[in-house]
């Protein structure tokens, strides 16, 4: 006979044939308990079944686990050192399916850590496709700036990012973007004057609502108005999309916005001359991260989602 003890398998194995362990349950509380009867009651079984059960393991390791005089039950010697084992391999398997139920924990969610307010807009259509699919996992988003998104998936305290392309750092991989542009937002009752100034290139004249630094929005048009060689000057700064058109309809300023969010408004959108607002959006996650089950699982989502080119 071979009895080998499965480490963190929970499993008693006799040759090739493995051993249910609820059957050894049943032999540690005849012996813990000293009586059938007693253990059945325990285990809310019948005493016939833990009796059954015992005689299966008997048949199994072809020893006799009892001695069979008269009286509660005695260990024999082989039953010993089987009870050694047993209570062993049940404590190994406690403690395997509590470390398998905090892993199962961590593997169910997905992280990503946005680090711009719009990456919820480019996210949405994909986390419904993604839930149908996948509905054992879930998604999680972490609203941060631009270096706090980084720094998260850079540590492994996200799985995922999103921000403008030029932002990223080494180590940092691309799974897929979103090619975009900035439009301009205007109060509604003032169009056609803020249209004559803009045409003029009066901007001296126009204050503009934006995000506050360090926000990559902020130092992506700053950037791209200082390469137009045209002043970018800041009446009133809010972080959200949601804030900037607020802030427009109530006459502070004229809004710089993702046409994805812009569009989700009513304000008219007027053209600003000579500056490229073209941007991209990026996913991205850390080359040093191995991933999860079902980070991995994410990660094939976007990458099917690509495939039929419904982003890039």
């Amino acid at each position: 006979m071979i009895l080998v003890l499965s480490q963190g398998l929970g499993y008693l194995f006799t040759g090739v044939k493995a051993l249910r362990t609820e059957y050894l349950v049943s032999f540690c509380e005849v012996v813990e308990s000293g009586s059938f009867t007693v253990a059945a009651q325990r285990l809310f079984l019948s005493q016939p079944t833990v009796s059954q059960h015992i005689k299966w393991l008997e048949k199994h390791f072809q020893i006799r686990l009892f001695s069979r005089d008269n009286g509660p039950p005695v260990l024999t010697p082989e039953g010993q050192a089987i009870f050694f084992l047993a209570k062993k391999l049940l404590h190994e398997e406690e403690q395997l399916m509590q470390r398998v139920k905090q892993i199962r924990d961590q593997l169910d969610t997905v992280t990503i850590s946005v680090g711009l307010s719009t990456g919820t807009y480019v996210l949405a259509p994909l986390i419904a496709k993604f839930h149908k699919m996948y509905p054992n996992c879930r998604l999680m988003l972490k609203s941060s700036d631009w270096r706090k998104c980084m720094n998260e998936v850079l540590d492994g305290k996200a799985d995922f990012g999103i921000t403008f392309d030029y932002c990223l750092r080494p180590n940092l991989d691309i799974d897929c973007w979103w090619d975009d542009h900035f439009v301009c937002v205007a109060p509604p009752h003032d169009v056609d004057g803020i249209q004559e100034k803009l045409a003029t290139r009066d901007f001296a004249q126009v204050g503009f609502i934006l995000p506050p630094k360090p926000y990559p929005t902020r130092m992506f048009l700053e950037h791209r108005f200082r390469e137009a060689d045209i002043p970018l000057n800041v009446a009133f700064e809010t972080w959200s999309p949601d804030g900037i058109k607020q802030a427009v309809r109530e006459g502070l300023g004229l809004g710089l916005l993702l046409s994805r969010t812009a569009n989700a408004g009513s304000l008219p959108i007027v053209p600003i001359q000579g500056v490229d607002l073209s941007c991209r959006l990026v996913l991205f996650h850390n080359t040093k991260n191995p991933f999860t089950p079902s980070t991995n699982a994410f990660h094939k989502f976007i990458k099917s989602q690509r495939s039929q080119s419904l982003i890039r």
